[in-house]
C-alpha cells in the first residue's frame, strides 16, 4: 500500500517548485492539496497566479475572487485580476481592481504601472503619464527600475494593440474574452 503525503507544508512547497519550473498544471494541483483552511487565500492567489501564467485569465479571476473573498485586503490578488482584465481587454475593470490595489497598498508599484498601460490602451496617454508619475512619486523601487518596467510592458501592450487592429487579432480577443 502507498503511503499518502498529508503534510500541506510538502505540498504548497512542491506546488512553488513546480511553477518555478513552469509545470503549471503540476503546480495547480500540489497548491489545492496544500489546503489547510488556515492559508486558504494564499493558495487561491497561487492558483490564480498559475492559471494567468497558462494564459487561462477567466480561470485565474474565478481564484483571484475566491483569494480576495477570504483575504480582501490583498493588494496581490486585485492587482492580479486587474491584470487577468487588462489582458482580456477589459480596461475600466481592470483599472478598478488596481485602484483597490493601491487602497491597500499606496506604493505597489506594480498596480500602478498596469494602471497606466490600461490608460494608455484606452488611448489616455495624458491620464496615462499622471498615473505613472504617481507611481514614481510613491514607489520605494528606483526610478530607472520602473522606468524600464514600464517600457517593457508598453511595448508588449502597444504590440497587444496592433494585433486586435486586424480582424483576426478582434476576433480572438473576443474569443478569450467571452470564452
Amino acid at each position: 500500500m502507498a503511503d499518502f503525503i498529508t503534510d500541506t507544508n510538502y505540498y504548497f512547497s512542491k506546488g512553488n517548485q513546480l511553477y518555478d519550473l513552469k509545470e503549471y498544471d503540476k503546480a495547480i494541483i500540489a497548491a489545492h492539496l496544500s489546503r489547510n483552511g488556515d492559508s486558504d487565500d494564499i493558495i487561491y492567489l497561487n492558483i490564480a497566479m498559475t492559471y494567468c501564467m497558462k494564459g487561462d485569465y477567466l480561470k485565474a479571476v474565478k481564484n483571484y475572487a475566491i483569494s480576495l473573498a477570504i483575504r480582501s485586503q490583498s493588494e496581490k490578488a486585485w492587482s492580479g485580476s486587474g491584470f487577468c482584465f487588462f489582458t482580456l481587454g477589459k480596461y475600466e475593470e481592470a483599472i478598478s481592481r488596481f485602484k483597490k490595489a493601491l487602497e491597500v497598498d499606496p506604493k505597489y508599484t506594480q498596480a500602478y504601472l498596469n494602471w497606466g498601460l490600461s490608460l494608455y490602451c484606452m488611448k489616455e496617454e495624458a491620464e496615462a503619464v499622471k498615473v505613472i508619475e504617481e507611481a514614481l512619486k510613491n514607489s520605494s523601487l528606483h526610478k530607472s527600475t520602473i522606468s524600464e518596467r514600464y517600457k517593457l510592458q508598453l511595448s508588449s501592450a502597444e504590440g497587444r494593440l496592433a494585433k486586435a487592429e486586424n480582424e483576426e487579432g478582434k476576433a480572438l480577443l473576443k474569443e478569450q474574452i467571452n470564452g
